[in-house]
């Protein structure tokens, strides 16, 4: 049996055996840093609807000159997050640097719009996209998905992440390292197809591709907080540097390889996509990545909304693992309950943090 207890503002857990202090430990490595970014970052967004600037620029080669200054203008932004994270070596991400730059106030706003907003709204409403992409096809002659199967599939699904995450961090870091290996699988296989076309001529969507854009200063800012948000998702490595091996060199190589990857493969997924499908497709589409299997795949079209679901998942448990240590690190500033500042010493988990979140989500779906 252990006993929790609180020590100079940290949680700690000691057995009374040894009295040896209990902390996280850091079982993070680059591989799984780069997971946890690449899986929170790529959702579902560039499989259900990546066309958010293509809508507002109305040119396929300004949506390009776009994607790429988003991709650019975030990768910068991720660089700095690296230095702070090198700088102040301690999980919490910008709930850490909000409080030492200006005070305890605005630090105790910051972790609670994560706490009542951000984490439990993301969370529920990419375990109501699984379910819908997972029941979907069992309903193919129905108007919709009965809510009672969504909502009962969707509990299902963060039940099973956070266990996960509460048994053993090595373990919710592989499951993140699967995931995001197969949703870039996915994206591969897209990428192929939709090459393959251009390759045998399909390249009508790319003659004059800066015809017809929209320079207006709304339509750019517009489409660029859409590219924002399509590679949102960076910082959530910075909620774990008390857990990562060598953070001073595994933070910034995880940044810098994790924005690559999605540039690189946002970029060749749009150039897939139009290589199949006209922009108006693409716009009017409920899913692109669907509509371009149901054109390409054939019998096989059924497995893109699974991959779909697959990657939704990979946003979830990211982001069990990352806003649990906020929490986590929130209790031990006494800004949060304390017992979520607590870790399980066998499992060596913030268990009551990843309980809390659970309890969120169960109530919101």
């Amino acid at each position: 049996m252990g006993l929790f207890k609180r020590n100079k503002g940290e949680a700690v857990v000691t057995k009374p055996d040894e009295g040896k202090k209990v902390q996280l430990k850091r079982q993070i490595s680059l591989l799984h840093g780069v997971a946890i970014i690449v899986g929170i970052i790529i959702g579902s967004g560039i499989f259900v609807s990546p066309v958010g600037i293509l809508q507002r620029v109305d040119s396929v080669g300004l949506s390009f000159v776009m994607w790429i200054a988003c991709g650019i203008y975030n990768t910068l932004c991720a660089i700095c997050y690296a230095e702070l994270g090198t700088t102040f070596p301690q999980s919490g991400g910008e709930y850490i640097y909000i409080k030492r730059a200006f005070g305890e106030t605005m630090g105790f706003v910051c972790l609670w719009i994560n706490f009542l907003l951000i984490c439990p709204v993301g969370i529920a409403a990419s375990a109501l996209i699984f379910s819908l992409y997972i029941l979907k096809p069992f309903f193919p002659n129905c108007d919709g998905v009965p809510m009672t199967g969504l909502a009962l599939l969707a509990a299902v699904i963060i039940t099973l992440l956070i266990l996960i995450n509460i048994r053993n961090v090595k373990w919710a870091a592989k499951v993140q390292v699967i995931i995001t290996a197969s949703k870039l699988i996915a994206l591969l296989i897209v990428i192929i197809i939709g090459f393959i076309y251009i390759g045998n001529g399909e390249v009508e969507n790319f003659e004059e591709p800066f015809v017809g854009s929209d320079y207006s200063v709304g339509a750019i800012a517009i489409s660029f907080y859409s590219g924002f948000w399509a590679y949102s998702g960076w910082s959530y490595l910075n909620f774990l540097v008390d857990e990562i091996v060598e953070p001073n060199k595994n933070l910034p190589r995880a940044i810098v390889i994790s924005m690559s990857i999605v540039i690189s493969t946002y970029l060749a997924a749009n150039v897939a996509y139009l290589g199949v499908l006209t922009p108006a497709q693409m716009i009017k589409s409920e899913a692109v990545a669907v509509t371009f299997a149901e054109s390409t795949m054939g019998v096989m079209a059924w497995l893109m909304p699974v991959l779909i679901a697959l990657s939704v998942c990979g946003t979830m448990n990211g982001c069990a693992l990352s806003m649990s240590r906020l929490f986590f690190v929130g209790a031990q500033n006494k800004q949060m309950p304390a017992f979520m500042g607590m870790i399980q010493y066998k499992n060596m988990t913030p268990s009551p943090s990843l309980l809390v979140i659970v309890s969120q989500k169960l109530t919101l779906t």
